[in-house]
């Protein structure tokens, strides 16, 4: 519950993946090597 409210006021950088990528270049737990292991949040500032 709290976590889901810090991320409802956060903002991911990393965005969506745009293509399918072959499976040479994906993780074992299917994520693009290309990506970072675990996204970037900034935390917004509530109006």
């Amino acid at each position: 519950m709290i976590v889901d409210a810090a991320e409802a006021w956060s903002l991911r950088l990393t965005p969506p993946e745009l293509a399918t990528v072959p499976p040479v270049f994906t993780r074992r737990d299917g994520t693009s090597v290309f990506r970072p292991r675990q996204p970037k949040l900034t935390k917004g500032i509530p109006k």
